[in-house]
């Protein structure tokens, strides 16, 4: 541990409501005071796509990758839904993509994991063996299996995602068979619903975080 703490702020779907979203995060600063780092997940742009187009068209690029901040925090990200071919497009992630995040920790063997993961979609399954989500349809099977397989080898602290808005706070589960594996750090998945919803369910936590 470096001792170092980082505080950081995760919000759910903006939807293009940019203002609500300031104005909130303007009012928990006032509060709380200054945070290190924003993390917005799910559907940012909503229905006002003009700024997506140098998304969709290829211009700007940055589907997925892994991000290490000055102050060493280190953050994943997949961006959009998973594709049902191997072609997808420019708002749809395939094997490929999750293929790049996941293949350099496989081999590296000091890999112990990482800060936060943050993806669009639910990882498939993410209920089982835990609470069910509150305003989800029950028995209602929700999440990409690719988001799964990347939290399953990214092992991240916390693991942030949008578009079902609703929040669902997991219980936190182990990265690690007991009794047969080396105990390992847990993963904290957080669903978080969207910016300006009527039924004011939660769209944001703030986290302090210490440093590996």
């Amino acid at each position: 541990m470096t001792g170092k703490t980082l505080k950081v702020l995760a919000c759910g779907d903006v939807c293009g409501k940019f203002n609500q979203l300031y104005n909130r995060v303007s009012a928990i600063q006032k509060k709380g005071g200054n945070f290190d780092v924003l993390l917005c997940v799910g559907d940012f742009f909503g229905n006002d796509s003009a700024e997506w187009e140098d998304y969709k068209s290829g211009k700007i690029k940055g589907k997925r990758g892994r991000y290490t901040t000055s102050s060493g925090l280190q953050i994943a990200y997949l961006s959009g839904l998973e594709s049902s071919t191997e072609e997808g497009d420019k708002s749809h992630f395939t094997h490929k993509d999750t293929c790049s995040l996941v293949l350099p920790v496989i081999s590296d063997p000091n890999y112990i994991g990482i800060d936060i993961l943050i993806t669009s979609q639910w990882p498939r399954g993410v209920q089982k063996y835990a609470s069910q989500a509150e305003g989800l349809e029950e028995g209602k099977l929700v999440g990409s299996e690719g988001v799964s397989e990347i939290a399953r080898i990214l092992r991240p602290r916390y693991h942030f995602a949008g578009l079902e808005g609703v929040f669902y706070e997991r219980q936190p589960y182990r990265n690690h068979q007991v009794l047969i594996e080396s105990a390992r750090h847990t993963t904290r998945f957080i669903g978080l619903a969207k910016v300006g919803n009527k039924e004011k369910k939660k769209v944001n936590v703030l986290l302090i975080i210490m440093l590996w």
